[in-house]
């Protein structure tokens, strides 16, 4: 047997590897006993301001108790307890111990058993204090086990909060100001500033002006929530005079006059108005101020001031106000004439403040006022006076007056002479409106005033619509004394006046007013309106000249038109714009419309008769669509084919009609027979035979008078001025008559036969002939083409007489067979 020493340094190594068996059982069994199936692991968590907040732990083991409550600072333990669940999910922690500010806040839920449970915990009406770090710990049931803890990072999220905002601000134009605007959250809010009047952003510092006085609002916004504050500047600017102004800058003593002052400025400023003495007549604080200035005297002309103050600046304006006077004496003269007078004049030096508005001639014959005449024309500066007495005194004066006053009179003595000028000729039986335009124009023999009238001038002028009169103008001299009158042309609607002046061996006399006579020419309707057109597929264009207004401006046009169907008018447009004389009417395929254009002056409208124009729509494509290329080619060679024919069938019927007629000619067995003498025969390259030698022959071929058929009669060319009474067109065979509604000039018609017999009395037969009736003479006239199929007797084949229409009075019937 072997034995080993043990020292004491290996007895202690022995000794210390036991201990540290047994510490570190413990340790390794509660690891794998006791822990969290989740956990937060110092995680954050957010929870929304005055709300809730719930925290969940899940674990397995032996768990005895599991505790919430608040972590210190490093995180290490719990040392504020909210609550302590039991095996049984009741909190044994006293309410006592839990702090005051998380009392009635806290609350928490067990499930499950010892070996495998979960635990929640709420945390009620979270404040921005709450934001902190929580902790649960798990106790274990084997007290030789250590507790397991765990930790979450509360975040407290919420709405913003404005904590620091400026004050309403006041500053002067020009000067810089700043807005402040802090807010806290969580998240940290977004703090921006805008205008209210806009809502647009501002940034501060702002140079302040006018217009930017009003409301800023802070907003803070954090996604969470916003907060606004809203701040006022008012910005102080300059006082300034806008607008001064009298109602009327002139007046006179006894009248009252109005002043206005308008101003802006802010604060708002006081306006005062002064006299020109200088005294305040009103003060008051306002942007626009009135006053009535009752005008008492002469001082109270003159310059008027409207002052405005703030406590920025002060401003004035002045007005004047003029006094209107009567005005000064105009200077005159005068031209001195056996029984007239011319006066002539200047405006006064002086027009007492206001513009001269007339005139007045006074001419007074010892105290009698002979004459009195009004000018109000302020271009005429001169009177012409007649019908006075020779070798007589009289007195002239010469007012002059301004918009409120007239002046004193300037005065002249005078004596008319013995012997002078002529005076103006009395004109007579002119009537005062006419409807012509030519006038003959009459007058008396002037008194000649001592020495033979040689010659008459006679004046005319026109007066416009405003009563001014235009210049005279010489229209005709007459140097025969006996031959006093004189024809005038006038156009209608203008007003005239008239003046015959006479001339002797002293000069031509003047222009009298008493001798001046006025006609004025009335006017009429416009002249109908003569128009054109032109016919596109789905439209007819109108165009026309304008007509004679006949005295008066033409205001408008109208069109008129509708189908032919249609028992009104069926549109009616008016043309006001009268420089653009052109119409567009729409219309459709196939039918039939009628169009009028009238004109319409202040005397109404020109007249609708006889200008009614009918167009016949023919039928087409529809409006807006073309035919195709194939459609094209095969109208063209149609077209050309048809072409083709015609002129086939145009030879052949003139070699037909040649040969016929050189038959008819020589085989006739009535053409010898109806040469004769013809009263109404031409020599006009055809051979002429009388048509009552004609129709006695046929009868005493055929026998008695045949019965009348029909010839056909180029009804547009006959002579209407020649038309009988009794007959105007002859009998329409109905059966014959072309089917179209409406003939173009040109084509033919029929006529009965008999109304071309001659009704002449035939030459007396021999004994043993039988007797020869009647034949009535033609009623018709100036036929210059007949188709004549019978002329009292059936006749084989038509023959055509070519009667020129000019040299004819009744149709001569040629070369009949």
């Amino acid at each position: 047997m072997r034995c080993e020493y043990v020292t004491d340094d290996q007895k202690m190594l022995i000794m210390v590897r036991v201990l540290l068996l047994l510490l570190l059982r413990p340790l390794a069994c509660a690891g794998q006993s006791l822990r969290f199936t989740t956990s937060y692991a110092k995680k954050k968590v957010s929870g929304r301001i005055e709300n809730f907040v719930t925290f969940e732990w899940k674990f397995s083991g032996g768990v005895d108790t599991v505790t919430w409550g608040l972590a210190n600072e490093v995180g290490a333990v719990i040392d504020k307890v909210f609550v302590t669940l039991d095996g049984r999910g009741v909190d044994v922690v006293p309410s006592g111990s839990v702090p005051v500010e998380y009392k009635g806040r806290v609350n928490g839920t067990r499930s499950g058993d010892s070996s495998s449970g979960q635990a929640s915990f709420t945390l009620y009406d979270l404040t921005k204090d709450d934001e902190r770090l929580y902790g649960c710990l798990l106790k274990p049931n084997d007290p030789n086990l250590r507790q397991i803890p765990d930790f979450v990072q509360l975040v407290v999220v919420g709405p913003p909060n404005i904590t620091l905002v400026s004050h309403n601000q006041t500053a002067n134009e020009g000067d810089k100001v700043i807005l402040n605007c802090t807010a806290d959250g969580n998240p940290p809010p977004n703090i921006t500033w805008t205008r209210l009047a806009s809502n647009s952003h501002v940034t501060f510092p702002l140079a302040v002006r006018r217009q930017d006085e009003g409301g800023y609002r802070c907003t803070a916004d954090n996604g969470f929530g916003i907060k606004i504050r809203d701040v006022f500047i008012t910005v102080q600017y300059a006082a300034t005079v806008q607008t001064v102004a009298p109602i009327t800058s002139h007046s006179w003593i006894g009248q009252t006059v109005k002043l206005t002052c308008k101003a802006d400025g802010s604060p708002t400023p006081t306006l005062s108005w002064k006299s020109p003495s200088g005294r305040v007549i009103r003060q008051e604080k306002e942007l626009k101020t009135t006053v009535d200035v009752l005008m008492k005297s002469d001082q109270d002309f003159g310059n008027y001031t409207c002052e405005a103050t703030n406590n920025v600046n002060t401003d004035t304006s002045t007005v004047l106000v003029q006094q209107i006077k009567a005005p000064g004496s105009p200077t005159a003269t005068v031209k001195i004439e056996a029984t007239s007078i011319t006066v002539r004049w200047t405006k006064p030096a002086d027009d007492g403040g206001s513009p001269i508005t007339a005139y007045r001639v006074l001419i007074l014959r010892g105290n009698t006022e002979i004459g009195n005449k009004n000018i109000t024309d302020m271009s005429v500066k001169h009177q012409d006076i007649g019908s006075l007495n020779k070798s007589t005194n009289y007195t002239v004066k010469l007012f002059a007056r301004n918009y409120v006053f007239e002046g004193n009179a300037t005065e002249m003595k005078i004596q008319t002479k013995y012997e002078g000028r002529p005076a103006a000729a009395e004109i007579t039986d002119l009537p005062a409106t006419t409807k012509a335009v030519a006038i003959t124009l009459k007058w008396k023999e002037a008194e000649n005033n001592g020495a033979p009238i040689t010659q008459y001038t006679v004046y005319r002028r026109t007066v416009l619509e405003n009563g001014t009169s235009l210049n005279w103008i010489n229209i005709t001299e007459i140097t025969d004394m006996t031959d006093r009158k004189v024809v005038v042309n006038l156009e209608k609607g203008k007003e005239y006046e008239f003046v015959v002046s006479a001339t002797n061996s002293f000069g031509e006399g003047g222009k009298e007013e008493g001798k001046i006579r006025k006609i004025k020419v009335l006017g009429g309707v416009p002249s109908p309106v003569a128009f054109t057109y032109e016919l596109n597929p789905n439209e007819i264009t109108l165009k026309w000249e304008e007509p004679n207004n006949n005295g008066a401006e033409i205001t408008v046009y109208t069109v008129y038109y509708g189908t032919q169907s249609d028992e009104e008018w069926k549109e009616t447009e008016n043309i006001t714009d009268v420089s653009l004389r052109k119409y567009v009417v729409k219309v459709e395929m196939g039918q039939k419309y009628e169009v009028l254009v009238t004109a319409s002056n202040k005397y109404g409208e020109s007249s609708k008769e006889g200008k009614i124009l009918r167009v016949d729509v023919p039928e087409g494509s529809k409006p807006g669509s073309r035919p195709s290329a194939q459609m094209n080619t095969a109208v063209v060679a149609g077209a050309a084919a048809v072409g083709v024919l015609v002129i086939v069938g145009v030879i052949i019927f003139a070699i037909w009609w040649k040969r016929r007629k050189s038959s008819s000619d020589d085989a006739s067995p009535s053409a010898s027979a109806l040469r004769g003498d013809n009263p109404y025969e031409l020599d006009d390259g055809y051979q002429d035979v009388s048509a009552s030698v004609a129709a006695q022959g046929l009868q005493a071929e055929a026998g008695p008078m045949a019965e009348a058929d029909y010839a056909q009669v180029d009804m547009s060319k006959k002579k209407r001025n020649r038309r009988p009474e009794t007959d105007e067109y002859a009998q329409v065979d109905k059966s014959k008559k072309s089917k179209k509604p409406r003939k173009q000039p040109g084509e033919l018609d029929y006529a009965e036969l008999d109304d071309f017999r001659p009704s002449v009395q035939p030459a007396a037969a021999a004994e043993a002939a039988p007797a020869r009736p009647l034949i009535r003479r033609p009623v018709y006239e100036g036929t210059e083409y007949a188709d004549i199929t019978q002329f009292g007797v059936p006749q084989p084949e038509p023959t055509y007489g070519n009667i020129p229409k000019k040299d004819v009075v009744y149709s001569n019937v040629q070369g009949l067979h």
